[in-house]
């Protein structure tokens, strides 16, 4: 069986770098494995009257929602590595990559969501990471509004439905910490792009 790695720095980052890929994997049968780098709680939407407790208590529901969407069952595969929000260590990532690697082989495919251009931080130190751990297959994903080259997953069907639900379980607080992010994904009709390299 093949196992499919989304990292994802923050959550909301798999609905939006991957959700139509990661439909696509489960009607293909993939196990797929959620490594959730952060709990989110850096962002700088957090209402005032939230703690930063509060705040990853909701992200992580949000996203632990949206998994169970993506993959269709409340049994998910969510590894959460606990790294702070704007300060992910990528020797941290590697040494997880590595595990996940060996607790998952010999077929395992790692999606990383953002690549090494990104402007972020943390999407940069998953790449310096993963990359460091030299895993097998290695591919990488663009933000709904970055539109051109790549891969494309477009969602149908159940997949569509699937894609949906997780992007309306980010209704709490996702959708109006990044509201442009959301609204491309919807404008491009949830497509997902992924690419083999990028510099």
């Amino acid at each position: 069986m093949r196992t499919t790695i989304i990292w994802a720095a923050h959550p909301d980052d798999e609905v939006l770098y991957t959700g139509a890929y990661v439909a696509m994997c489960v009607t293909r049968g993939d196990r797929v494995v959620l490594a959730a780098v952060t709990d989110g709680e850096g962002s700088g939407a957090k209402p005032s009257s939230w703690t930063v407790d509060d705040l990853k208590r909701v992200r992580t529901a949000e996203q632990r929602a949206a998994w169970e969407y993506l993959v269709r069952t409340a049994a998910v595969d969510i590894r959460r590595l606990g790294q702070p929000d704007g300060s992910v260590s990528s020797s941290v990532v590697q040494v997880y990559a590595s595990a996940l690697e060996k607790i998952y082989a010999p077929d395992v495919e790692h999606y990383i969501c953002g690549h090494a251009a990104s402007a972020h931080p943390d999407h940069r130190a998953i790449v310096a990471g993963v990359r460091a751990a030299a895993v097998r297959v290695l591919r990488f994903t663009r933000a709904p509004d970055e539109t051109a080259g790549g891969t494309t997953y477009t969602p149908t069907g159940a997949n569509l439905t699937a894609v949906q639900l997780a992007v309306g379980a980010y209704r709490a607080f996702g959708q109006t910490s990044v509201p442009g992010e959301f609204q491309a994904l919807r404008t491009i009709g949830y497509v997902s792009r992924a690419f083999a390299q990028v510099t």
